[in-house]
């Protein structure tokens, strides 16, 4: 630095930054001073003074710039850092990319490898097939061999069994037997007629007509079987139909809606598993006579057998299905009729008792009784009768009519006086002395089963029911 420079006015810099706490701020020498001149005028000593505060000026603006070029590498320190930072952030970035790629790309391949694998079973199961109908194909031309033709078939033989038998999966050993079995005796048979060629052609126009023949009777009898699966199937639809309403209540039924349900379905089931399970055992029996008649047909023998198994089995899943309905339909309905019949036979009594009970006080007056005869028997009670039915019934108890416990005593009592009504009017109304008793009997009968069944008095078989309580017994004087 020069002396000019050092004379010269330095402006006033702006502040420094404030320096890291980590850098400490190096020791900066005392500028050199002059040594003190004698005792001068007042300008001197101005001269002094100035000199004494540009030299310090000076040192200020040196530690200044010093801070600045330390915090100038620092920032530069720092930047170096963020940025070999975000350098290896980018790399792991992108090595995590490389990475799934790779994996996504591996993965793309493996599934490439398996959809090529199973295109490839596809192909395989699609070539096994066709080579199996090849060689069948094959072996039924040599069953109407010729003279003039097996040279071709014997080539064409040799060329499907050399290039498709290899094609044909677990078929292989049966149709190589097979195919052995049928070139021998295509062999055996040109042998026997160039022998005796006249015999063997009406020989083979024979075997031709009865290999016909048998196909055609096994082809026609597994149609007739087919046309029985399908009725015996059908059969079966509808059994399954019927009884799908018991898959959606909840077994045991829970409330009367439910018990409905299961007697709907259950009739139902019965009445349609007759006709499926006759179907089925048509099929049963088709297949037990018929079978071996199936079978008689050489040519398509492997053919009618596996057809024939196919539908057998289908009768018999048929018949697992009917029987399984019905047992299902069985047991629900003894279920539900054993749940509801005590029910439904006391709420018919009490419809009944409350369908007469005019006033509802709970008990039949005189009034009320007479209208019962009259509604549910058809006939007028005479009076007699219903004092009677009074002094039985209501008496002994002090009630103001027949009780709703009585009801059942009341329909027994007033079918034995309608009984003897029509009795005695038959009595009166006897054409002449030479009726017989049977005639007689059946006459006064009659009326009364007449007017029981419209009564609607059928009752269902039960506990609830006791001999003395129903009304198609013969009346007695204890049933009164």
């Amino acid at each position: 630095m020069s002396p000019t420079s050092l004379l010269s006015p330095v402006p006033p810099a702006p502040p420094a930054p404030p320096a890291p706490s980590a850098s400490p701020v190096p020791h900066v020498p005392p500028a050199p001073t002059a040594p003190p001149a004698p005792p001068a005028p007042s300008d001197a000593h101005e001269a002094q003074v100035e000199e004494e505060e540009r030299t310090t000026r000076e040192a200020a603006e040196y530690l200044r710039r010093q801070k600045e070029e330390e915090h100038r590498k620092h920032e530069e320190e720092l930047e170096r850092k963020r940025s070999a930072k975000r350098k290896l952030e980018e790399d792991k970035r992108r090595a995590l990319e490389t990475e799934q790629l790779e994996k996504r790309t591996a993965e793309m391949k493996k599934k490439k490898e398996e959809q090529a694998a199973q295109t490839a079973a596809a192909e395989k199961h699609q070539r096994t097939q066709e080579a199996t109908l090849a060689v069948l194909n094959a072996l039924q031309k040599l069953s109407f061999v010729t003279l003039d033709n097996f040279e071709t078939l014997k080539a064409e033989f040799h060329q499907v069994m050399a290039t498709d038998l290899l094609d044909t999966g677990p078929q292989q050993e049966v149709l190589r037997v097979e195919g052995n079995r049928v070139m021998e005796v295509a062999q055996k048979y040109i042998e026997d007629v160039k022998a005796n060629t006249a015999k063997e052609a009406e020989l083979q126009a024979q075997r031709i007509q009865t290999q016909t023949a048998q196909e055609a009777v096994a082809r026609d009898l597994l149609q007739q079987f087919e046309a029985l699966i399908l009725r015996a199937e059908a059969a079966c639809a509808v059994v399954r139909k019927a009884a799908e309403p018991m898959d959606n209540a909840s077994d045991p039924p829970t409330d009367s809606r439910e018990s409905a349900i299961f007697l709907l379905a259950a009739t139902a089931v019965e009445k349609t598993s007759q006709a499926a399970i006759e179907a089925c055992q048509a099929c049963d029996a088709f297949a037990a006579g018929k079978l071996a008649v199936i079978c008689q047909a050489e040519t398509i023998r492997i053919e009618c057998e596996r057809a024939a198994e196919a539908k057998k089995a289908r009768a018999l899943a048929s018949a697992r299905l009917v029987g399984s309905c019905v047992q299902r339909a069985m047991a629900s309905k003894d279920k539900v009729l054993k749940a509801i019949r005590p029910t439904l036979f006391a709420r018919n009594r009490e419809n009944m008792f409350k369908k007469y009970d005019v006033d509802e006080d709970g008990f039949l007056n005189r009034q009320e009784v007479l209208a019962y005869a009259a509604g549910e028997f058809g006939f007028e009670m005479r009076t007699e009768h219903l004092d009677r039915i009074f002094s039985q019934l209501v008496t002994p108890t002090g009630a103001p009519g027949i009780a709703p416990p009585a009801f059942q005593r009341l329909r027994t009592a007033t079918a034995i006086a309608r009984h003897e009504d029509v009795g005695r009017h038959a009595e009166l109304k006897k054409p002449s002395p030479a009726a017989t008793p049977s005639t007689e009997a059946s006459e006064a009968t009659a009326p009364l089963t007449r007017g029981m069944d419209g009564a609607g008095f059928k009752q269902p078989d039960g506990p609830a029911n006791s001999a003395s309580d129903r009304p198609t017994d013969p009346p007695s004087a204890a049933s009164g």
